[in-house]
């Protein structure tokens, strides 16, 4: 070892939390910059975060340090755990639990259960996102490309001369599906599907003929009750608007005519949404009228 070694080496024993070694007593500091080490002080410094959290990822599996002085239990980092660490941050702050962020780092996770379950929130924030923007900007109408997420739903067949009997007979359906002691899913607001929604409203004699579905949670003796019906994963087409239940046909319309725009068809009857009353008024609402589309 040169005496320049053994001064370094001397020195670091001095002060073992600012100079990190490697197992061959030479300091990475002063080598390529892909090869330097950093403290816990400029870590938690460079990425916002305490050095309590930093801790926390390791003793949590999410982080290894890239050495640890044997000596001193010193923990020291390089590039890639930094960069690790911006990859955890950013599964965190799009609402992974760590639980998810976990089983994501180990592999033990089901890659179709978890993309499932994760466009589910996305279904949802997109739900949320269309209801703001129509209450508190100044759009009429929006329109989203969209991918609909496997649904156990309880569904009721009801026929129906106007939108405010219709609404009346769906919440009519939820209070079955609480009576029956069936778990309804929070994140999935329920959906009235029909095959001619323009009869709506028009005095019909036989009324609009419609389909209130309330999405649940999936029951282990699913077969045994005939209400119940499943709803696969589906690429779809919406639209929202909001404004009086008149605007429903309008909004179908609109629906339609950008599925020709774009060249594609349908693939089932339209679904309506309701994702807010009493907007500004109390007949107002926030509707969002979903298409199945054909791969």
């Amino acid at each position: 070892m040169s005496n320049m070694q053994k001064n370094m080496k001397k020195s670091s024993q001095n002060d073992p939390e600012n100079t990190p070694w490697n197992d061959t007593g030479s300091d990475p500091r002063n080598g390529p910059d892909d090869k330097k080490l950093f403290t816990v002080a400029e870590v938690a410094h460079s990425c916002g975060i305490s050095r309590t959290s930093l801790i926390r990822l390791e003793e949590s599996g999410f982080l290894r340090p890239a050495h640890v002085n044997p000596a001193t239990g010193y923990r020291y980092y390089d590039v890639r755990n930094i960069v690790e660490i911006g990859r955890y941050k950013r599964l965190q702050a799009i609402g992974l639990t760590r639980k998810e962020m976990a089983d994501y780092y180990r592999g033990h996770i089901d890659p179709e259960q978890f993309i499932e379950e994760q466009r589910k929130k996305l279904n949802e924030l997109q739900h949320f996102i269309n209801e703001f923007e129509l209450r508190y900007t100044e759009k009429k109408l929006l329109d989203t490309f969209m991918v609909l997420p496997d649904m156990i739903c309880y569904c009721e067949d009801i026929s129906s001369s106007s939108f405010k009997e219709a609404e009346a007979l769906a919440y009519a359906t939820y209070k079955k599906v609480v009576v029956k002691g069936l778990r309804v899913l929070p994140d999935q607001p329920p959906l009235i599907i029909s095959d001619n929604w323009e009869d709506l409203d028009k005095d019909s004699p036989s009324g609009c003929n419609l389909t209130v579905c309330i999405p649940v949670k999936e029951p282990l003796e699913q077969d045994r009750d005939p209400y119940l019906r499943a709803f696969p994963s589906h690429e779809a087409l919406s639209v929202c608007g909001a404004g009086r239940y008149s605007i429903l046909t309008d909004l179908i319309s609109k629906l339609h005519s950008l599925l020709h725009e774009r060249g594609l068809k349908s693939d089932g009857p339209a679904r309506v949404i309701i994702l807010a009353t009493h907007v500004t008024t109390p007949d107002e609402y926030i509707f969002e009228c979903i298409l199945p589309i054909k791969k």
